[in-house]
């Protein structure tokens, strides 16, 4: 499967680049691992549309982007502030927004490259709605819930609230440890 954009294609979205939103620079507690050019960004999302698991996705970021303007909002980070869609996002990802609208692309490290396995933004068929991913499409098609993340496991695991679990997976990423080692941070922090 070709890539969706060509050098025409690349330099149109290219040129709707906008910096509309701040740009997070991180924290002490939510460092920017990685930063990102605008051009980095086009390619990680022109090489997803060649990976059937997101493709649907990046390449319906990737037409509102050649129409809209659209800036980075924050580089590869773990955590964050949280925003009009929820919660911090404990995955490694780069906070996008296009036209008003926020994306995070959920990113995993390979060979020393990072490459997107999932997006998150508006539901389809709403104002900047994206297509499910693969994996999210088998889950809604199976009445499963979605790909369980961190947060949902500490949860369920230990009667956590969402802001209670997602603070415990934050410092058992940062501090490391066991995840009961985690939530009794958490605790002790009360």
């Amino acid at each position: 499967m070709p890539r969706l954009l060509q050098k025409k294609g690349i330099t149109e979205v290219l040129s709707m680049y906008k910096q509309t939103v701040a740009y997070f620079p991180g924290t002490a507690d939510t460092p920017i691992i990685q930063t990102i050019t605008r051009e980095d960004l086009v390619d990680l999302l022109n090489n997803a549309t060649t990976n059937d698991a997101v493709s649907g996705p990046s390449a319906d970021l990737l037409h509102y982007m050649r129409e809209y303007n659209w800036c980075i909002t924050a580089g590869v980070h773990e955590g964050g502030l949280g925003g009009a869609a929820g919660g911090a996002d404990p995955e490694p990802h780069i906070s996008l927004s296009v036209n008003g609208y926020g994306y995070h692309l959920r990113v995993v490290k390979k060979n020393k490259l990072w490459v997107l396995w999932d997006i998150t933004g508006p539901a389809e068929g709403t104002p900047g709605g994206i297509r499910l991913s693969k994996g999210k499409q088998a889950a809604a098609a199976r009445n499963a819930p979605p790909v369980v993340t961190t947060i949902d496991e500490f949860q369920q695991e230990f009667a956590l609230t969402e802001k209670e679990a997602l603070r415990a997976v934050c410092h058992w990423k940062k501090a490391g440890g066991t995840r009961p080692q985690a939530v009794a941070w958490l605790k002790a922090q009360k």
